[in-house]
């Protein structure tokens, strides 16, 4: 997508914005083509074509972009070099052809410019930089006097001619630098004039009256105290007041360029110390949000802190109430375990009398040393002895196991007196320890519980044993 001259413009001047610090050499290249080639013809015969102008001028070199007008008798050609063009012109110019004198001239076609105001430190190449934002050039050149100084004026040459225009418009529409100062450059259009061949007596319009009157007379000096004399010296004096007024304007402007420059450097200190100051107020402000956000950041993290303590602390207290509990679990369990072992060797002791039937000194299941050292504990006197204070046929080795049901305690004897295991109900149980009274000593039986399911005994509020 094509863009616009306009956009071309910024983005050219955006690639050459920076410093310009030693600039490359110019490439002085020996064009071809060049509006310095271009001639004007006239004075051309109405039976010239386009065949014959051409033919006119390749005796001379390459020629490129032939134009005629018959109707005005005029046109224009281009030769390849200067040099060529410089033998085309001598060559043709005031010519004979078919009965006309030709006209050959150089030719300007308004692509040459005028540039003024430039700084002392501006180059050819930093001119030909510059101005090539434009369009295609053809030559640059600041002009210097006799030393070699520059005369703060430039020559720029376009290719073509809308480039020129354009670089015309901007100019005086707006303000275009070429260096750090704020002093813009002056553009118009050059003038040129055939500088070599100069004006001929033959292009003179010798018909015009006041060619016959500046004519009549010639070359003089005045004569002292003549009429010429004293008109000669008015125009004189007018010529040092032009000189005088040209020398104080000259002296004013500087004087007024030289004030402005001053205005331009103070506005230009305060203009970049207002910029720091608002740089510096920015950055406090930034400062200062940065500030704001760090405090509420350590607020956030302070909370969060917090919150990670109460949750920690909350975890402690939830395991040490878990742990006492569970202390108290095991204290318990383990109050109950000495209670059923208790209970346990309490009923095991009825029995401990009827292992043998005849035996003497035998253990009392849990009775007193003494009594069983003196004591010939005698089995039980019902049908069938058995193991832990209950009798009958089928007694066996089950400590935690009753008589059978409808069975009752056996008697034993003792050493000092009578004593026994009575049974107590229908199903019999563990035999309680019982001491003697009176000297007596003996097992007697405790009253029994109902068995469970499986033909063991229930023990209210018992939980299972932990081994």
């Amino acid at each position: 997508m094509s863009r616009n001259p306009e956009d071309r413009l910024i983005e050219r001047l955006m690639y050459i914005a920076g410093p310009s610090y030693d600039l490359p050499p110019s490439e002085h290249e020996h064009k071809k083509f060049t509006n310095k080639c271009r001639l004007f013809v006239g004075n051309l015969t109405d039976d010239t074509t386009m065949e014959n102008f051409q033919e006119m001028f390749q005796v001379f070199g390459e020629i490129a972009e032939p134009y005629i007008n018959v109707e005005k008798a005029f046109g224009f050609v281009k030769l390849d070099y200067r040099e060529n063009a410089q033998k085309a012109r001598d060559s043709l110019n005031g010519t004979m052809r078919n009965g006309r004198m030709l006209k050959v001239r150089y030719s300007s076609i308004g692509c040459s410019l005028k540039v003024k105001r430039l700084s002392p430190w501006v180059s050819n190449e930093l001119l030909e930089l510059s101005f090539g934002v434009f369009g295609e050039l053809e030559r640059a050149t600041v002009v210097v006097d006799e030393r070699g100084k520059s005369t703060g004026t430039g020559i720029v040459e376009f290719a073509k001619k809308p480039a020129a225009q354009f670089c015309l418009t901007k100019c005086q529409e707006n303000s275009f630098f070429l260096t750090e100062g704020l002093c813009p450059v002056e553009v118009e259009v050059l003038k040129e004039g055939d500088e070599s061949e100069g004006l001929c007596e033959g292009v003179l319009p010798k018909k015009n009256h006041e060619y016959m009157r500046e004519r009549s007379r010639g070359p003089r000096l005045a004569e002292p105290g003549s009429f010429e004399m004293e008109y000669g010296n008015r125009w004189k004096q007018l010529y040092e007041l032009e000189k005088q007024r040209r020398e104080q304007l000259e002296a004013e402007i500087k004087i007024e360029m030289d004030k402005l420059r001053d205005q331009m450097e103070f506005a230009r200190r305060e203009h970049e110390t207002e910029m720091l100051r608002e740089q510096l107020r920015q950055r406090e402000q930034e400062q200062e949000r940065n500030k704001t956000n760090w405090d509420q950041r350590q607020t956030e993290r302070e909370e969060e802190r917090r919150r990670m303590e109460d949750e920690m602390r909350a975890r402690q207290e939830g395991l040490m109430s878990g742990m006492r509990q569970s202390e108290e679990d095991l204290k318990r369990r383990q109050q109950e375990n000495q209670l059923f072992m208790k209970e346990q060797g309490m009923g095991g002791g009825g029995g401990g009398g009827g292992w043998g039937g005849e035996q003497q000194g035998g253990a009392a299941g849990g009775g007193e040393a003494a009594a069983g050292l003196e004591a010939q504990l005698g089995g039980y006197g019902a049908q069938d002895g058995g193991y832990g204070g209950y009798g009958g046929q089928e007694g066996g080795f089950n400590p935690h196991a009753g008589p059978p049901p409808g069975r009752g305690g056996g008697r034993g004897g003792g050493l000092l007196g009578r004593g026994g295991g009575q049974g107590g109900d229908m199903s019999g149980g563990y035999g309680g320890f019982g001491g003697g009274r009176g000297g007596r000593g003996g097992f007697r039986g405790g009253r029994g519980r109902p068995l469970d399911d499986n033909g063991g005994m229930e023990y209210p509020n018992k939980r299972p044993r932990a081994f």
